[in-house]
């Protein structure tokens, strides 16, 4: 089973680093050196998930850097591999939980970094420390 192993895991880094192109169940099996169906078996008892649902998470977490990043949703779509920004944020919303423009606005607002030079209150305990 160990050389089963290596394998599944170097069909899921070849499936980590391609996933903004289209990989193929085929292409994967191959890489491992199994048939599709054996290959599909193993991983999801190895990995827990099915390729399709790795290939999946990993497009959303090059989605969220790039929507955070600023990118248009439309271009964000395509450059991770969607042919229809319909499916896109479709998938997007069922699996972060809200659309790509509502996670785009709050995390921006989650996110935001405060100026270190804004005012802020210290405890008085803190100030007694310090003194």
């Amino acid at each position: 089973m160990e050389h089963h192993r290596r394998r599944l895991e170097q069909a899921r880094a070849f499936l980590h680093h391609r996933a903004c192109e289209p990989v193929s169940l085929a292409t994967l099996a191959n890489l491992a050196c199994l048939s599709p169906y054996h290959f599909h078996r193993l991983y999801r008892e190895a990995f827990g998930e099915t390729p399709l649902e790795t290939l999946t998470r990993r497009r959303m977490e090059i989605a969220k850097g790039l929507i955070l990043e600023g990118k248009p949703i439309t271009e964000v779509c395509f450059e991770v591999g969607y042919a229809s920004p319909g499916t896109f944020t479709t998938r997007f919303s069922r699996l972060v939980g809200c659309p790509p423009s509502t996670f785009r606005t709050t995390s921006v607002r989650i996110f935001a970094v405060k100026p270190f030079w804004a005012p802020r209150l210290v405890p008085a305990c803190m100030l007694r420390s310090w003194i």
